[in-house]
């Protein structure tokens, strides 16, 4: 046969033809042949909807039974085994749903729709149950206010005693009672109402979360309002003694701290006591409300609804597939004529419609190729040769579309589409230039996500991808289309708004704000978006691209540090975060080059009285700005990365100044505080063995500490951690005891030898009897767990004797010593005789 012939179209389409009509004819023998079989199923599928609808109402039984175990749990929720019976019930009408979805047979396919809606329903329901236990089990999402306490007031109490403690630390170093005793009495009472205000908010909390008696409880608000506009009104009094040039610089400074943290302190009070009078103070009863009973509800009624539908279609179903049969029948045998009748239309019709036409468009196409003169197409009367000059004009204009597309990735962000930063500084110069010529203002704003790294992290980077996107959009639609919007990397978004002053852009800033507060959704997840907008304003914040970015950059910086939703460019702020900018490098100099120093606060046996050893403490004078707070350290070197290398630095002198002092015969341990960071350190246990062994110290003489929280940042990391710490034979405590929200579960599996009662409990303890009561408690607790206990903040005689009748183990604070250098403790150690001291105390 001729090869030509086999390649054509014709010949190809006579054997398709062929082909078609028997597939068709058999086609029709075999429809004829499966009626029979499919009356047959039909029989077979009235069961299986009986047993659809039984699935249907054990689903609704579990789903009840889940809700009554529920709402018995949340009663007694020391009854495990019904929340053990929730997730049971839970898990076998979820299990029953995706059986269902899962089965191929015609009953469930045909409810499929209701079946995944339920299905869907319940794992909602299920998602909506554990996050209640959740929250049943975690104290600080059941009750608000605790975390408020926890995350806001905690670190604004602990950097006010800091500042206490060195403002008292220049008082004594400067003799003020003796020089200047207004200026004591003044610090001394402020202090005092420090402390009264704690004790007040401790049993304030204390009372909401157990008896709850509502006079009482406004009452203690009214207390501790009272106490706080007390230290407002005596720090402004105090700072005018400052203006006197009646206080140190230390003490100053300190005093500004005390003022901001007050504040801060104040603000979430506030909160809290917002929350007490809410109906929000307890979330597993809101959850119930809200969540659990609407959804329980709903799926019952979709169970219902699926029901009844099931029993109505099944009374008709076998009559319906019947009458389908027969109907079936008679249309293959149709299907199969009009398909004879149909292949002998087209074949006919082909050459003339289609075959001729294509092959005078494909010599046509040759000539072109080989450069001979081509005549005009003849006019295309059918859409196949239409198509085929079409392609031709659609190709050349793909090229145009292709050539664009090169230029506009060039100047756009390939995930948004937004300009990118090539096109927003022409953008920038372009606007420079027009308010230069109509002498107007234009706005550049500077835009950075809240918290997308959270989101990165614990979604993937896709659903970071999604949540850019969404972000673009809604810039997008509440702003002008004359504005120019850019992504300028990660989560940094650019807007430049021409013809547009201060009052103008804090507008724009609320419309943007408003548009962040729709959810986002990604996966059914929940995606809440929120920003911190920077401001810089031409001329005024700037005459030059760069500069009013880097402007709008620090703004964007000083909102987001305050917390704010936006901040306009101001320059007082700029020298500012040059300093903290400064500050940063400094310490990773100081760190490089030995700059930084340790201090030496002693710890004392009541028994003996003997020094058993020292707490190192970190300390920085910095050249320009003098002392750095500690807990501005610490958190600058978190906020860094330096954390680790500055333990490191800490560990190596504090190990090296205490096998120093043992190789003396100075039977002394040495203890050092610990960050959280520090524990998600994988080469922490290596490192300090290895510097054990460098400077020749016995694991058991040195102490670390660890608080509460870092301990309970991730309790089971932390437990394998101090676990490989102690088999080494190094002690450790937990700090600063009884301001955390520890679990007593994880405490008694801490392979921890030592508890450090805080400062803020023992110092008052002279004066509140609440104080005392902690503190003895916390000594009997440590006692019956086998650990020791050391009492920080021993600052008078009366509470070292109320601690020696409450049998603390040891003590450290001002009454014996203050913090001292490595010679200076030397030399107190050597004039401080054991006799003679026991005559100070006695």
């Amino acid at each position: 046969m001729d090869h030509t012939l086999l390649g054509s179209i014709r010949f190809r389409y006579l054997v398709f033809s062929i082909t078609l009509v028997l597939v068709l004819l058999f086609a029709a023998f075999a429809g004829s042949r499966d009626i029979g079989l499919t009356q047959q199923r039909a029989s077979e599928d009235l069961g299986q909807r009986v047993d659809l609808l039984e699935q249907s109402r054990n689903i609704r039984v579990h789903i009840l039974e889940a809700y009554r175990s529920l709402n018995v749990y949340l009663a007694e929720p020391k009854e495990k085994k019904y929340n053990k019976a929730v997730i049971e019930n839970l898990d076998s009408a979820i299990a029953i749903s995706q059986k269902l979805t899962n089965r191929n047979n015609i009953a469930s396919s045909v409810y499929t729709k209701e079946v995944n809606m339920i299905k869907k329903n319940l794992q909602v329901l299920q998602k909506s149950v554990k996050e209640i236990l959740g929250v049943r089990d975690d104290l600080f999402k059941m009750y608000p206010s605790l975390a408020i306490s926890n995350n806001v007031m905690r670190p604004a109490r602990k950097k006010l005693n800091s500042a206490f403690d060195i403002i008292f630390e220049q008082l004594l170093e400067d003799k003020f009672i003796e020089n200047d005793a207004v200026v004591y009495e003044s610090f001394v009472h402020l202090r005092d109402r420090w402390r009264i205000a704690l004790s007040v908010f401790r049993l304030y909390l204390a009372n909401r979360m157990g008896s709850f008696v509502e006079a009482t409880l406004i009452t203690q608000e009214q207390a501790i309002q009272t106490h706080l506009d007390d230290m407002k009104s005596k720090i402004l009094l105090t700072q005018r003694l400052g203006k006197e040039d009646r206080l140190g610089f230390e003490a100053e400074n300190a005093l500004e701290d005390i003022q901001l943290e007050l504040q801060v302190f104040e603000k979430g009070f506030h909160q809290v006591v917002a929350i007490h009078h809410s109906n929000k103070w307890k979330m597993d009863i809101v959850l119930i409300k809200s969540k659990i009973a609407p959804q329980v509800e709903r799926v019952a009624r979709q169970l219902i609804e699926l029901e009844r539908k099931i029993d109505k279609s099944a009374s008709i179903s076998m009559s319906e597939l019947k009458a389908a049969a027969n109907r079936q029948n008679s249309l293959l045998w149709i299907i199969a004529l009009l398909g004879v009748i149909s292949i002998l239309v087209v074949l006919l019709s082909m050459e003339k419609m289609l075959l001729k036409p294509i092959g005078f468009v494909t010599r046509a196409l040759k000539a072109q190729a080989f450069g001979k003169e081509v005549y005009d197409f003849p006019k295309a009367k059918y859409i196949e040769t239409r198509n085929l000059i079409d392609a031709f004009v659609e190709m050349n204009r793909q090229i145009v579309v292709r050539q664009n597309d090169l230029e506009h990735q060039a100047t756009h962000d390939a995930l948004t589409s937004l300009p990118n930063r090539v096109l927003f500084d022409d953008r920038i110069e372009h606007a420079i230039q027009s308010a230069d010529r109509l002498k107007t203002k234009f706005s550049l704003m500077i835009i950075d996500l809240d918290n997308f790294k959270e989101v990165n992290d614990t979604l993937g980077h896709h659903a970071g991808d999604v949540l850019l996107q969404d972000v673009s959009a809604r810039l997008k639609n509440s702003l002008r289309d004359s504005d120019t919007i850019a992504r300028l990397g990660g989560d940094e978004f650019a807007i430049l708004i021409e013809d547009c002053d201060e009052q103008q852009s804090v507008g724009v800033v609320k419309k943007i704000h408003h548009a962040f507060e729709q959810i986002s959704k990604f996966n059914a997840q929940d995606l809440y978006v929120s920003a911190s907008i920077g401001i810089a304003i031409f001329p005024a914040h700037g005459k030059d691209g760069q500069s009013l970015l880097r402007h709008a950059d620090i703004a964007m910086y000083r909102a987001k540090q305050n917390h704010h939703d936006y901040s306009i460019y101001n320059a007082e702020e700029d020298e500012f975060s040059i300093k903290r900018l400064a500050l940063s490098s400094d310490l990773k100099y100081g760190l490089e080059h030995n700059s930084l120093s340790l201090k030496y606060q002693p710890k004392l046996n009541v028994i003996s009285n003997s020094v058993t050893g020292v707490e190192a403490l970190l300390r920085w004078r910095h050249e320009k700005y003098g002392m750095i707070p500690p807990e501005e350290l610490v958190e600058m070197a978190e906020h860094t990365g330096l954390i680790i290398p500055l333990t490191r630095w800490v560990l190596n002198e504090a190990i090296q100044q205490c096998a120093h002092w043992n190789h003396q015969d100075l039977d002394l341990t040495v203890s050092i505080n610990l960050s959280v960071y520090n524990l998600k350190d994988e080469d922490l246990v290596i490192h300090i063995s290895k510097l054990l062994k460098k400077h020749g110290l016995a694991p058991s003489k040195l102490c670390l500490e660890i608080t509460e929280s870092a301990m309970m940042a991730n309790p089971l990391h932390a437990i394998e951690t101090l676990g490989q710490l102690s088999n080494m034979g190094v002690s450790l405590a937990i700090d600063d005891f009884g301001t955390g929200f520890s679990s007593l579960a994880y405490l008694k599996q801490m392979p921890v030898n030592e508890l450090k009662i805080d400062k803020s409990f023992v110092i008052n303890m002279e004066h509140d009897d609440n104080d005392e009561v902690i503190v003895k408690s916390t000594v009997d607790l440590a006692h019956n767990l086998g650990l020791k206990v050391t009492a920080e903040g021993v600052e008078t005689e009366l509470v070292w004797s109320q601690l020696i009748s409450m049998g603390c183990d040891e003590v450290q604070g001002y009454f014996m010593s203050k913090p001292l250098s490595n010679t200076d403790f030397e030399v107190w150690l050597q004039n401080t005789e054991k006799e003679s001291f026991k005559q100070m105390i006695n």
